[in-house]
């Protein structure tokens, strides 16, 4: 994406808020924009950058040539789904 096509999409997304009329939406979307600035926890075990992600899966793809895991089937049955 360009410099001007990004600006671009900032006015868009300003003059939709502008124009919004529900106060409670933008009320929420204030929260979630200033939300996205604030540091977050961690979850532990959750990949998040790339190379986590890839190790992710390829311990997904080893533990199913192991025939480790289990199919939605038996995880359906199992916990009632």
């Amino acid at each position: 994406m360009t410099t001007v096509e990004l600006n671009m999409r900032k006015l868009e997304f300003i003059k939709d808020f502008l124009e919004e009329d529900d106060d409670e939406i933008v009320l929420m979307q204030i929260d979630f924009f200033r939300s996205l600035k604030e540091p977050f926890e961690k979850i532990p075990g959750l990949a998040y950058t790339d190379e986590e992600r890839i190790a992710s899966v390829k311990r997904g793809l080893e533990q199913h040539r192991q025939g480790l895991g289990a199919s939605q089937e038996e995880v359906f049955a199992k916990y009632g789904l």
